[in-house]
């Protein structure tokens, strides 16, 4: 439903660089898309955001400071609760999954790097709606 991703974190004593990696074709990627879009969340409340899931977009989830909690239901019964807080740690969330973001902290600030541009249509906003398209699917 969901994969860890670990990026590998570099200190000295000038500070930390945590270097990300991505494209299908690079044997040695973070990430196993292409990233052609990415966005930050800067939340200005602890409202629930997201809310939907992807028809085919991949998304990774990297919370840069503060934390979050990331909600993934698949629409057959299976969900995670997943809790950001490192920006060394992000969650690669396939097609086709449900997600909600919570309890954001304060001083969040999430990267969200997609595998497609933004296209009104991808997005399913309706629960009932995501859950027969799954069903479908299967």
């Amino acid at each position: 439903m969901y994969k860890k991703v670990i990026f590998e974190k570099k200190s000295d004593h000038r500070g930390d660089l945590i270097p990300i990696e991505f494209g299908s074709d690079f044997v040695s990627s973070d990430i196993d898309f292409d990233v052609k879009r990415c966005f930050l969340i800067f939340p200005k409340s602890s409202e629930t955001r997201g809310s939907h899931a992807h028809r085919w977009v991949e998304q990774v989830l990297i919370c840069l400071e503060g934390s979050l909690d990331v909600c993934l239901k698949d629409g057959k019964g299976e969900e995670h609760s997943i809790s950001l807080s490192n920006p060394d740690v992000g969650i690669h969330i396939p097609k086709l999954i449900w997600n909600e973001l919570l309890n954001f902290s304060e001083n969040c600030k999430l990267l969200v790097l997609a595998s497609d541009h933004y296209h009104k249509n991808e997005y399913i906003n309706n629960y009932d709606e995501f859950k027969r398209i799954v069903a479908e699917e299967n």
